[in-house]
Formats: C-alpha cells, sequence, structure tokens
C-alpha cells in the first residue's frame, strides 16, 4: 500500500523486483513532490506534532510559520534531559545548555524551576500545548526539602561534591513543579512508563542511547502513579493527562487508573493513550482496547443521551410502541437502539431467552410487536424459516407484519436480495442505518421517505460527517 501511494508503484515487493523499486523510489524522492513538504500536502495531513528538548531555539517551526507552510507543525516539551542527575557530567552540561536558552545563571534550585519555567513560556509562545516524558516509573519522592536545596546548590558548584543523594526526590519536585505549570498553561501532559533502557552496555558504550537494545520493563507502576497523580489532584494542579504503558501486563491497571482522577468539569480529563512502542500491534492494540472497554465505561452519559434522543426523534419512538430485543446487550444495536430508546420512550421491550426462529414468527404473528430491528443474519434467517411454512401460514404471519410501525436491520451491510425479499414478505422496505462503536448512530435512511438498497442514508440531526479522500 505505502508503494502504491504515493509512489504509484503495483508491483509486489520482493528480492527480485526490489532493486528496481528501490531505484524508482530514490528517483522520485529527489522530486519537490515527494519532498516532505511534499508528502504532507499529497496525504492531506493538517498538523505535525514534533518532540523538542526545552534548549531547543524552535527555529525550523518559526521558519515553517513565516513560510506560511499550510501544515501546522507545532512542538512538544520534552524535559527528560533535566532528570537525569545521576550522570553529573551530562546533567552538568545540560544545565550549561538550559541557561544558554533560557537566559538565567543556575546556582539554585530555584533557578533551575525559573529556567524550566522560561523555557516552558517560550514553548507556549511558539505554539506549543502539549509536554511529554518518558520515564521508568513516576518519581515516588518529590518533596525538596531546604536541605536537599543546599545540597543541590553544592553539587552543581563544586566539581567535586559527591553524587546527589536523592536524585528520585529531585525528578519527582522538578516535574511536580512543572505539572503544575502545565495546568496553569492549559497544556495537555503525557507520560509514556515502563521501558526498561540500554540494557546492554557493551553497544551503549559503542553506539550511545537509543541504539535499539531497550525493552520492556516490569516496574510497579501502580502505586507510584496514583500518588503522583493524587499529589497533584488534591491541590488543583492536575493537568489533563494521558497515561501510556509499555508493558501489557499494566493495561488494567492504566486503564483503572484514568477513571480515578477525573473531575466532572473537564471531559476525559484522564485518558489511556493509544498501543504505544511494543504494543504498536495489532495483537497488543485489541488487548489494550479489551482491557479499557472491560473496565471503564467507554462512554459518557451525555453521549449515551444524545443517542438515545436523536434515535427516539428520528424514528418517532413512543409509549405505545411494542418491540423485543433478539440483539446481544455489550452490542450499541441491541443496548441504545432497541432497549434504551423503548425504556426512554416508555415503551414495552420484550426479551427471548436463546435465538429462535420458530419463536421471533411466533411473535411477530401475534401482532403485539410494531416495531423490530435486527441484524441481516437474522433477517436471512427469519425468511429461510417463513419459507418452509405452509402457505396459509405464510399468509398469516405476513398479514401480521403489514401493521408495523418500523423494522430496522444494521451492524452489517444488508444484501440488497435480503431486503428485496423481506418487502415481499411484510411489506416493509427495511430502514438501514451505519453506525460505529466510537460515536454510536451516525447515519440512517429516513423514517419518512424513500429508502434505498445499498445505502445507508444521511447523517442524523446534529451529526456532521466529513468525506476525506479514500486512497488515504
Amino acid at each position: 500500500m505505502e508503494l502504491n501511494n504515493p509512489f504509484g508503484i503495483d508491483e509486489y515487493l520482493n528480492k527480485l523486483t526490489a532493486p528496481a523499486i528501490y531505484k524508482l523510489c530514490n528517483e522520485l524522492l529527489q522530486q519537490d513532490e515527494f519532498s516532505t513538504r511534499g508528502l504532507l500536502r499529497h496525504f492531506k495531513v493538517e498538523m505535525v506534532g514534533t518532540t523538542d528538548d526545552p534548549c531547543d531555539d524552535l527555529f525550523y517551526h518559526k521558519k515553517l510559520r513565516e513560510d506560511n507552510f499550510e501544515t501546522k507543525v507545532l512542538p512538544s516539551f520534552r524535559p527528560d534531559k533535566i532528570f537525569n542527575i545521576g550522570d553529573r557530567v551530562s546533567f552538568i552540561e545540560y544545565l550549561e545548555k538550559l541557561e544558554r536558552a533560557s537566559g538565567v545563571t543556575i546556582k539554585s534550585f530555584s533557578n533551575l524551576k525559573e529556567a524550566l519555567e522560561n523555557r516552558v513560556n517560550f514553548f507556549h509562545e511558539n505554539g506549543c500545548r502539549i509536554a511529554d516524558h518518558g520515564l521508568t516509573q513516576m518519581p515516588s519522592q518529590f518533596t525538596f526539602t531546604s536541605a536537599l536545596e543546599r545540597e543541590f546548590a553544592l553539587f552543581i558548584a563544586n566539581n567535586n561534591a559527591p553524587a546527589f543523594s536523592e536524585p528520585e526526590c529531585f525528578a519527582g519536585t522538578v516535574l511536580m513543579s512543572l505539572c503544575a505549570i502545565y495546568q496553569q498553561k492549559g497544556w495537555v501532559q503525557q507520560f509514556h512508563l515502563g521501558p526498561l533502557r540500554n540494557n546492554n552496555s557493551r553497544l551503549l558504550h559503542l553506539l550511545g542511547a537509543d541504539a535499539g537494545v531497550d525493552s520492556i520493563g516490569d516496574f510497579n507502576q501502580a502505586t507510584t502513579l496514583s500518588r503522583f497523580l493524587n499529589a497533584l489532584d488534591k491541590e488543583n494542579k492536575l493537568a489533563k493527562t494521558i497515561l501510556y504503558n509499555i508493558n501489557p501486563a499494566d493495561n488494567e491497571v492504566f486503564a483503572t487508573m484514568c477513571g480515578n482522577f477525573n473531575d466532572g468539569i473537564t471531559k476525559g480529563k484522564i485518558q489511556y493513550g493509544s498501543g504505544w512502542w511494543f504494543l504498536d500491534q495489532k495483537d497488543g492494540i485489541e488487548k489494550q482496547l479489551n482491557a479499557l472497554s472491560n473496565m471503564r465505561v467507554v462512554s459518557t452519559h451525555t453521549n449515551l443521551e444524545l443517542q438515545i434522543t436523536t434515535l427516539v426523534a428520528a424514528w418517532e419512538w413512543s409509549h405505545t410502541d411494542h418491540t423485543f430485543c433478539v440483539l446481544p446487550l455489550h452490542h450499541v444495536h441491541g443496548i441504545v437502539n432497541v432497549i434504551s430508546c423503548a425504556l426512554w420512550s416508555g415503551a414495552t421491550c420484550q426479551f427471548i431467552p436463546e435465538f429462535s426462529a420458530q419463536e421471533i414468527v411466533g411473535l411477530l404473528e401475534k401482532g403485539e410487536i410494531n416495531v423490530f430491528m435486527a441484524v441481516p443474519t437474522i433477517y436471512f434467517k427469519l425468511i429461510a424459516f417463513w419459507e418452509t411454512l405452509p402457505e396459509e401460514k405464510q399468509v398469516m404471519v405476513a398479514d401480521s407484519m403489514k401493521n408495523f410501525r418500523l423494522m430496522v436491520c444494521g451492524s452489517a451491510a444488508l444484501p440488497v436480495s435480503v431486503m428485496e425479499k423481506w418487502k415481499i414478505i411484510s411489506g416493509h422496505t427495511l430502514l438501514e442505518r451505519y453506525r460505529m462503536t466510537e460515536i454510536s448512530m451516525a447515519i440512517s435512511n429516513p423514517y419518512h421517505g424513500e429508502r434505498r438498497a445499498g445505502y445507508v442514508g444521511l447523517p442524523l440531526p446534529g451529526v456532521e460527517v466529513k468525506l476525506v479522500d479514500e486512497e488515504l
């Protein structure tokens, strides 16, 4: 797919085609339309977020803005290096860079905080609205005593000073201070937690950090993460937060942790991030989504109310309606479209213990039901059962269904043959609609008016649909 779009190559990549494909791609990459900007335009990218050190001057971000480049390129604040006080040489070198970037001479802990706040302000002025942090786990200590402040001043002033006694407390206090600034600025903060880095010391010495010898760590995440977020929350300094784990064993920990610190005011204030690093693959993503849906409510009361009231209005539910549910209760089609709409309207909703075409046809024949919703497979099975009935019985069942008010089909594409056969039997053109788990019902054929085969309709009231290039 990547070869076809944007390179226009339809051949399969293998040992025979590789040399020619490699040559062609490299030739194309010399053209303006295959430059970085050209490819961003081709894919209609609206925004790119970069990861940037606090000392970065953001020269190229400014240049892109001055060039009026149509894709927004915005920085992200990534202060990881400031936490590494355990490596004295690298830490002192970094402080010198921070002094030059911020214009603040750093001789004390308060100077350090001032310099970092200066850089946050600079990033904010240049469009930054998010901070990112890559940590093994959240610091468990974040109370910096006056004694530690004196030790820090001596540590940075004296080349012969011993190693700093409380590196975790230093990192925790700096991070806590930064998080308070993020909240004040209205930023989002991200925490990527859990990797075990630089495992191979030989390659670390030979190639440096980030040489491909990082792996999944098994650190205790729950206690330290809870303590840190709680310390911010109780001071009302907790910004919008996204949490990422690298160890799949922590999926449920992170999924449930997100629910502890939402404030009831900011929608989705604490969120579980997408599959990261080793988990950014099909199995990892599915396991993470399953953990989230099992442990958390994946929608909100407001969203559910909007879904229900929209359908009640669009499909004209009332207290006189009578339906029965043949759909699973973990499914939007069953729990929202059938049960919740019936309850909201004061309508009657029946259940049967398990699927039985004979029992369903028997209920339809009684004449009490006037609203019915099912998936294409169920309609197919009902048609097949109806065809086994004696002709006299077929007529009785068909006549009883002509009094129905509404029949809906969804959750999968409805074959035209099934739609047409059902219309012959029942006299009803099935109302087909479309939904996604993330947004529930979005598009529907009309309750009044023409219903077309192979067509899911138009956006429901309050829903906007954006058409995107189908080749993207």
